[in-house]
């Protein structure tokens, strides 16, 4: 008879997705008890999304556990549910560690005893300011060891970025005595270490660069590739979509990119980028006005041109409204977002969503750095410093625990730092890469993992 006003409709129970979810695997001698006080559930909770446990608990089996349970003292990889390691509280007592510096400092061209004529030269040089800054966050790290009992010996090399100066350091010394060896920056002077140590396997870090180093076994590439992230990002939007008014914007130089966020959202709006530099506001205004009140739109930019992301920005934001909700997301968040003109406000309020292989911990002993560097250098601490002590400490910690750098990789599942996260894969061939990443987004202008 048709509808009519004052009707009641029976509307079918929203269905559990999958991302409501997270899986654990029960492992060998755990029983119910300790299971039910290690995830906090009593045993019908468990029972009823597990109906398989009526018949007993066996090691091996895969429990379905709500989302909220990879809060605390859990992590979660992918969609498993894992317990953080917390390698602190594994260390040796009394360790000794041996570590090897590599890095560019040119100190033979710059005269030190004056520190003003020091600081102006170190400004010319980016190259050089880059070693300054990474070694200030190490020295960090090491106090931060000595301080829970760590002895560490480090002897640092000036590699003055030179071929030549770097045969000459890797001829007239033994490096068979240390543990490993941090650096040299520049990945072709790293490679050419490797493969002068790996028949000695001393491992060797890369510390800032995400170029893929050829695959020598004892390299241990620090920086998350590029790739990874991106396919880390692609996951998080497939399996949080669900629902949502999603519009791709791409130039020209991501149309890969964009075929495979259209292979995820098929139904998604694709917008049209003009010139490859911006987007057109009573066209972007028109799409919203069509939208739904309270329902949220997802803008998936791709793209490393400064103009275009300004322009996208400075739109969206526009949109937003109390009815309205907008999140801006990229698979690949490159150096231009961090350019002056990108407003930081604007992607505050588009909740901004973007991988990255860094994002501040809240979490002590590691939240303390600022304040250790700032005591130290009087002065807050910059990306290459900070990643000098993330970089340096993991290091540090893991020969603390195994003595072996190589050992300490199939003992420790992952390290979580001040801002990055090092969990080492083996590469099928060759050495080892992090794969540590994060999803964050914009919290107010703060970063926040997104879990």
């Amino acid at each position: 008879d048709g509808l009519k006003a004052g009707m009641t409709l029976n509307l079918p129970r929203k269905q559990n997705t999958s991302h409501d979810f997270i899986f654990y695997e029960v492992k060998p001698k755990e029983t119910m008890y300790s299971l039910q006080k290690k995830l906090n559930m009593d045993a019908s909770a468990l029972e009823a999304l597990n109906p398989a446990l009526k018949d007993g608990l066996k090691a091996g089996m895969v429990l379905k556990l709500p989302a909220h349970i990879g809060e605390g003292a859990f992590e979660v990889d992918g969609s498993v549910l894992v317990e953080k390691f917390n390698i602190l509280d594994s260390l040796q007592p009394n360790s000794r560690v041996k570590v090897a510096f590599m890095i560019p400092f040119r100190l033979n061209s710059i005269p030190l005893d004056s520190s003003k004529v020091a600081v102006k030269r170190l400004s010319r040089r980016n190259l050089y300011t880059v070693a300054t800054d990474f070694y200030a966050g190490a020295r960090v790290a090491m106090d931060f060891a000595s301080d829970m009992g760590i002895s560490v010996h480090a002897k640092i090399f000036d590699t003055e970025n030179s071929a030549t100066k770097l045969r000459s350091i890797l001829a007239t010394n033994d490096f068979q005595t240390y543990q490993a060896v941090v650096g040299p920056l520049i990945p072709d002077n790293l490679e050419l270490v490797a493969s002068q140590l790996r028949s000695h396997d001393v491992p060797v870090v890369s510390p800032l660069s995400d170029k893929r180093i050829r695959s020598y076994r004892n390299v241990f590439q620090s920086v998350p590739d590029q790739k990874l992230m991106r396919d880390r990002m692609l996951t998080f939007l497939k399996e949080h979509g669900e629902g949502k008014n999603v519009m791709v914007v791409a130039d020209s130089k991501n149309e890969s990119t964009k075929e495979r966020l259209v292979s995820i959202f098929p139904d998604a709006t694709i917008v049209k980028v003009e010139e490859d530099t911006y987007i057109s506001f009573p066209d972007m205004q028109d799409r919203f006005t069509r939208i739904p009140d309270f329902s949220e739109t997802w803008v998936i930019l791709e793209t490393d041109n400064l103009e275009l992301i300004t322009s996208v920005t400075s739109v969206l934001n526009s949109q937003v409204t109390e009815t309205k909700k907008v999140t801006l997301l990229t698979t690949n968040k490159g150096d231009v977002y961090d350019d002056e003109n990108v407003s930081n406000s604007y992607l505050s309020s588009l909740n901004f969503h973007f991988p990255s292989a860094e994002c501040p911990t809240d979490e002590a002993p590691f939240k303390d750095f600022t304040q250790r560097f700032y005591k130290a250098y009087h002065m807050m601490p910059n990306r290459d410093a900070t990643r000098g002590f993330d970089v340096t400490l993991d290091v540090i910690l893991r020969l603390a625990y195994k003595q072996d750098m190589f050992e300490a990789n199939g003992s420790v599942p992952s390290t979580r730092l001040y801002e990055g996260k090092f969990q080492y894969g083996k590469k099928v061939f060759g050495g080892y890469e992090n794969q540590g990443t994060f999803i964050v987004k914009y919290d107010g202008l703060d970063l926040k993992e997104v879990r």
